[in-house]
């Protein structure tokens, strides 16, 4: 009888339990609320593979790659280049790179692409992440080099 007490008492814990735990709810809409950092994570492995496979083929420049695909649209007043996500995905496929699944190209895509740029991805952004791995752009070694001048003037 004393027991019939016991399980009131859990009940209203359990009760702020179902309140608390909106993660049951969402397991079933796992695109809809994905952990950020196993994003990060994912898209990542695909960066380094891509870079893996453009030291591999020997080219000499990642834009070469995806130069197809390649576009400037003028934001801010500023040309900035983009490229389209299926032309990012037929170039990672000429790498060689043709296992990708859909949850890696979505997290892939969710990294890269511009919502407010109708989901293009900005060049220099993909080329940065890219020099971060080690590949260098010709283009982006110049323009490191004329920043780099002035501290190495004032030497």
């Amino acid at each position: 009888m004393g027991s019939q007490g016991g399980l009131s008492d859990p009940r209203p814990g359990e009760s702020d339990n179902e309140g608390q735990a909106p993660d049951d709810a969402n397991m079933g809409d796992e695109d809809d609320d994905v952990d950020e950092d196993e994003v990060i994570d994912v898209a990542e492995q695909i960066f380094v593979r891509i870079a893996e496979a453009i030291l591999k083929h020997d080219l000499r420049s990642i834009r070469a790659v995806f130069q197809e695909a390649i576009f400037e649209a003028e934001i801010e007043g500023q040309v900035i280049e983009l490229l389209s996500p299926m032309g990012l995905l037929e170039g990672i496929k000429v790498l060689g790179i043709e296992d990708l699944t859909e949850k890696e190209v979505t997290y892939l895509m969710r990294v890269l692409t511009k919502p407010e740029l109708d989901g293009a991805i900005v060049m220099p952004e993909f080329l940065q992440i890219m020099e971060n791995l080690g590949l260098y752009e010709e283009d982006g070694q110049r323009d490191e080099s004329e920043s780099n001048a002035s501290p190495e003037q004032h030497n």
